[in-house]
Parts: structure tokens; sequence; C-alpha cells
């Protein structure tokens, strides 16, 4: 299997140099023009107030159902709209509402860490300072103004455990894992190629081989046999028909003469 892989690979060299090189292009292009982005990232806790009929182990698994859904909360317009009431500048986001609402989805990402309350949000922005402002805009609201998504009232507290905190270099796009998956891209692109390519033409070579075989074959002469009755005398003639494919191979003692034919046959005539 290596063996066959190698000759492969050596017949397609070139493929393995093309292919990986133009999607590499196409990657650092596709990252080129793409607005570079800053991350800031901060956590809030959420405690479910225990109350005189409540455990604490039906607390804390109702903070973390609180905490997926305000996670969800978040990329809706109405959450939006109260982010953007804080007077953050977000001319960045397109003025389109359907396109402003798309983009608001990839400015702003949060989660619940697993059998916890906590919850993670992470903002993106253009610049540092935006990124930071968005993030600490959206845990003003969270804190101050979630109420009405929770429906608890006072017996859910909100509040931030970790301050926001900003990247000094951009983080989308991710250049590395562009580049990396341009340069896997072409390379698995190549080896699909040339498997085929040698299939195709391994093919070919069969059909080629087989015609010629078969050409071959039918443009040997014709010979034809008079072999005597046994008697001595010619009362009966057969005449057999060979298509000879070795001229170092006849019947022995026999009457041969030559003529082209189409086809392989073979006849007897009697004569009385």
């Amino acid at each position: 299997m290596a063996n066959f892989y190698l000759s492969i690979f050596k017949r397609h060299y070139k493929l393995f140099i093309i292919l990986p090189v133009l999607s590499l292009t196409a990657a650092v292009l596709f990252t080129a023009f793409q607005t570079p982005m800053y991350e800031s990232s901060t956590d809030l806790l959420i405690l479910q107030k225990q109350g005189t009929d409540m455990d604490a182990y039906t607390a804390a698994k109702a903070s973390e159902k609180l905490g997926s859904n305000l996670a969800k909360v978040i990329y809706t317009t109405s959450f939006f709209q109260k982010v953007e009431n804080q007077g953050i500048d977000l001319s960045y986001l397109p003025a389109d509402e359907q396109k402003k609402r798309a983009e608001w989805k990839n400015s702003v990402s949060a989660s619940v860490t697993p059998e916890s309350s906590l919850l993670s949000v992470k903002t993106y922005a253009p610049t540092p300072q935006t990124a930071s402002e968005l993030a600490s805009a959206v845990s003003y609201v969270l804190t101050y103004e979630s109420a009405e998504y929770t429906g608890a009232g006072d017996t859910v507290s909100i509040q931030v455990v970790n301050a926001p905190t900003t990247s000094k270099y951009p983080t989308k796009p991710n250049v590395l894992m562009n580049i990396s998956a341009g340069v896997i891209g072409g390379f698995l692109l190549a080896v699909i190629l040339a498997v085929l390519l040698s299939e195709f033409k391994g093919t070919n070579k069969k059909e080629h081989q087989s015609t010629v075989k078969s050409e071959h074959i039918h443009n040997k002469p014709v010979f034809h046999v008079h072999t005597p009755h046994q008697n001595g005398r010619i009362n009966h003639e057969e005449t057999v028909s060979y298509r000879v494919l070795d001229h170092n191979t006849f019947p022995e003692n026999q009457n041969i003469t030559s003529e082209s034919e189409d086809t392989i046959t073979m006849q007897q005539k009697k004569h009385q």
C-alpha cells in the first residue's frame, strides 16, 4: 500500500506542489479581506436565592438553567437594543437591520460552564476599546436589566466575578487556522485528484492493451490443412482452418496453404 501511494506521488508530484500553494494563496487572501477583531471577555455568576421550599441542589440547577437561558437571550434584538442604549459606538455594524442582527451574533458569544452557574461572555470589535466597552455594556444589562428575561424578580442575583479583559492583538480572523486549513485542504485535494487520475489512466491502459491484443490476433494469417483419408484414398477431404498464433507450431505431415480471412472458422467439406 505504501509503495502504491509513493508511486502516485512520483507520477503526480506537481499536483502536490501546485494545489497546496493555490489553496494557501486563497486562504491568505480570504484572511486579508476580513476585518481584524479584538476580543474582550468577562464572567458573571448567577445565583438563585434559596427559599424555604428549595434545597441547595435545586437552587444550583435553577441557576444553571437561568444562565443557559440568558446565554440565548443575548443574541436577540431586544437585548441588543438595551446594549445599544448604553451609549457605545456601534457604527461599525451595518445599517441594514437584518445585516445588523447577523453581525451582532458574530460580535458576541455566551456560554455556561457545565455543572455551574458561571456565565462567560465574549465580545468582538474592530478596536480594543470598543470590545472592552461592549463587554462592560453586556455585563451591565445582564446585571441590572435582565429581570424581564428571567421572570424571577428579586430571587435571582447576577454579579460580575471577572472584569472585562481585552486581547492586545486581533483574535479574528484566526490566521494560523486559516493557513493550516488552506495547506491541508490543498494537499487532500491533490491526493484525491492524483488517485483518480491514476485509476483513470490505468483503466485506459488496460482497454488499450486489450484492443491491441485483439487486433494482433485478428491479423494473423489463416492456414487450411488438407488431411487425407486413413486408407490413403482422398475420397473425403477435410479442410480445417487455423489462425496461427505461433508460426513454429503446425500439424505434422499436412499440406498447408494460406489465405486471408476475417474470422476464425472451422469448416468440414465432404465429397462423395
